[in-house]
């Protein structure tokens, strides 16, 4: 898909905030100072997402598909 797709889909979150409640210097020391979060979605993702799982219920013909318009 690519990284500049990708963003049309999923939130690009670069870093997470620290903790509210300090930790020991032990369990600091061990985590990345930054990461990366792409694993939240847009609306557009969120629709794509919801989409195939219609398309594939209906495919498969299961009963939950007659929910669906």
């Amino acid at each position: 898909m690519g990284e500049e797709k990708a963003f049309a889909y999923f939130r690009g979150t670069y870093g997470v905030a620290p903790a509210k409640k300090k930790q020991p210097a032990k369990t600091n020391a061990k985590q990345p100072k930054k990461r990366t979060d792409r694993t939240h979605l847009k609306k557009n993702g969120a629709l794509e997402v919801s989409g195939w799982f219609v398309a594939d219920c209906k495919a498969q013909k299961l009963p939950i598909a007659d929910c669906f318009k």
